[in-house]
């Protein structure tokens, strides 16, 4: 199954808008280069089996009436798409004065493969990637299968550290309470 990553709708840039001056205005010319684009290639990516994965940037709007963000490119990538997710940087992970990652809340703005509107919050640690054990830890406190004491958390009797971070360190040790606790979720 072949991967496609266009890094930033803003980067593909019309010819006209390259070669024109800088006063010059070419109203809807980038929406216009998103639809074709869309139009040739969806068909291609159907027949090789393979995925598009689209990245846009939100930008704020200086109009007062309605959402005062919208993405670039026009409105035929959101019709083209199966899945848009939503991300935003809820906060940052520290350990000490350090930051060693960022917390995302994700949001399912459209889907057409499974249930839309959904939410998440999951934590991307810097050099590593998306933190299973830390999504482990929060469903394990919100279903009660892990307890939280004052600061210590806990699995039955085992003490998996004072704070988050210990607790997750101590799962990434032990894999076997990792498992064990998943099993229980």
């Amino acid at each position: 199954h072949d991967v496609i990553v266009v890094d930033s709708i803003d980067a593909m840039v019309p010819k006209a808008t390259l070669e024109g001056t800088p006063d010059q205005q070419f109203v809807g010319s980038h929406a216009r280069l998103i639809a074709k684009f869309l139009r040739r290639v969806v068909p291609l990516l159907q027949k090789r089996n393979a995925t598009l994965v689209v990245l846009n940037h939100l930008k704020q709007s200086i109009m007062q009436y309605g959402s005062s963000e919208y993405s670039s490119g026009g409105i035929s990538l959101t019709h083209y798409c199966s899945l848009r997710l939503k991300t935003r940087v809820t906060q940052k992970i520290k350990q000490s004065d350090k930051i060693v990652g960022v917390e995302i809340k994700i949001l399912v703005a459209k889907s057409k493969v499974s249930t839309p509107f959904e939410e998440v919050t999951c934590d991307l640690m810097f050099g590593k990637g998306f933190s299973g054990k830390t999504d482990v830890l929060k469903v394990g406190l919100k279903t009660g299968v892990i307890t939280k004491k004052g600061n210590t958390i806990w699995f039955e009797k085992n003490k998996l550290g004072v704070g988050k971070n210990q607790a997750q360190k101590f799962l990434d040790e032990h894999e076997d309470v990792a498992r064990e606790i998943e099993t229980k979720l």
